[in-house]
């Protein structure tokens, strides 16, 4: 199991959202009240208070949606001991990832996505509009854009959400003309619900402002790895700076960072924060890989249940492969020792490939362990060495029953095969 987590960005808010965690977790309460603090202003009511009505507005929209996903996924860590290979998100939600791998103090990432959020609802002042094309290759959308665009009725494309779905930004008449022409040929268009050219080059001016005004903030190496929505790439610490402002004027190249996940081989995907859009473009783009997404309290219990049944498993089929591995073969050296040992590792390897979405069943663990045993009994390992790989996997079975019921037979196997040589 390799996991990925991801934050959504604006579009994904509702009034009442983080109501639940808000009120049933003291994390959630903690991570607002310091917000609104900070802030100067109670975002509870903006998320689930009186003031829902004002929710829309891009410079409460941001921080709404970034404290609620933070929030979130803080209580994901508590709950479950994950560790996640790669977090990202979508346009807003990079920040939120950022701000989750402690590259910035969650303070910082306040003042930093409020000042993002004032200027980009400043530029948006203006007849402006956003669309969603449809079953069209971005490519094709592209050649729509350059055919209308002009300096002074642009349109351009801002995400690449999915393989089939392109999202066009700019100038109303420009953007309506593109999607006039699309519908012509029977391509399917929905207008976003924002009058705001994001992700375009109309944002230049707020996209050099940010990167002026995020320089006065300590960056951090990122403890966990995140992806760039502008290079769909790990990023560079000395680089966030530059590319946070750049992701402001260009697009979210989304499906490049499903492919790098691809690329990764992540098995699990948590979307993190409100709403599951994401988790919808990403069951699509990735069908082999298992989806999850978490805004409410049900969805946690939920995903806790599964993960926890499936977590434990994993490591130790994980570290059975790694003793397997690492330990040194005092056996035979003959070609057939040899043939057989590797035999044994690709069949430990091909239940462990199965063990990434399933919760492993006892005959299936009896095969595991025989695979392992035989491994080992042609390594003549010693008893020395066995006791300290056994302790190794006690320490990951110790709170499952079912695991320390394996692990008591497993010792029983290798020990007797320890005295037969002897």
């Amino acid at each position: 199991m390799t996991i990925s987590i991801v934050f959504p960005g604006q579009g994904s808010q509702f009034p009442g959202m983080g109501k639940n965690l808000f009120y049933q977790h003291q994390t959630a309460r903690t991570i607002f009240e310091e917000a609104s603090d900070s802030l100067q202003l109670n975002l509870k009511e903006y998320c689930f208070g009186k003031h829902t009505d004002q929710l829309m507005q891009t410079k409460y929209t941001q921080l709404a949606v970034f404290v609620v996903s933070y929030a979130t996924f803080r209580i994901l860590q508590e709950n479950l001991d994950l560790h996640p290979r790669i977090l990202l998100g979508h346009s807003l939600g990079e920040l939120t990832a950022l701000v989750s791998a402690n590259t910035f103090s969650f303070t910082d990432g306040l003042e930093i996505v409020r000042t993002r959020g004032e200027l980009m609802q400043e530029a948006s002042i203006g007849d402006y509009k956003m669309a969603a094309i449809i079953g069209l290759d971005s490519s094709d959308v592209q050649a729509y854009c350059e055919n209308i665009s002009r300096k002074d009725n642009i349109v351009e494309i801002s995400n690449y959400n999915s393989r089939d779905q392109t999202v066009i930004s700019g100038h109303e008449d420009a953007v309506k003309q593109v999607v006039r022409q699309i519908q012509k040929t029977g391509g399917k268009v929905i207008y976003l619900n924002v009058t705001s050219p994001f992700h375009s080059s109309i944002m230049s001016e707020p996209a050099t402002l940010f990167g002026e005004y995020i320089k006065r903030f300590r960056i951090k190496k990122p403890e966990i790895d995140v992806l760039s929505n502008v290079t769909g790439d790990i990023h560079e610490d000395i680089l966030i700076h530059e590319m946070l402002s750049r992701q402001i004027v260009q697009p979210v190249d989304w499906v490049a960072c499903m492919n790098f996940l691809h690329q990764q081989n992540i098995t699990d995907i948590i979307e993190v924060g409100p709403g599951t859009s994401l988790s919808n473009i990403l069951k699509n783009h990735l069908p082999n890989a298992q989806v999850y997404s978490i805004g409410e309290l049900t969805e946690l219990e939920q995903i806790k249940r599964q993960l926890t049944q499936i977590y434990p498993h994993y490591r130790f089929l994980k570290k059975c492969i790694s003793i397997a591995v690492s330990t040194q073969n005092k056996g035979l050296q003959n070609s057939e020792s040899q043939k057989m040992i590797v035999h044994h590792y690709k069949e430990l390897v091909e239940m462990y490939e199965k063990l990434r979405k399933d919760v492993i069943l006892n005959g299936e663990m009896q095969q595991i362990l025989f695979h392992f045993t035989e491994i080992l009994r042609l390594k003549f390992i010693s008893n020395e060495d066995w006791q300290e790989r056994h302790k190794q996997l006690a320490i990951i079975a110790e709170n499952d029953r079912f695991l320390v019921n394996i692990l008591i037979n497993l010792n029983e196997e290798i020990m007797n095969s320890i005295y037969s040589k002897n």
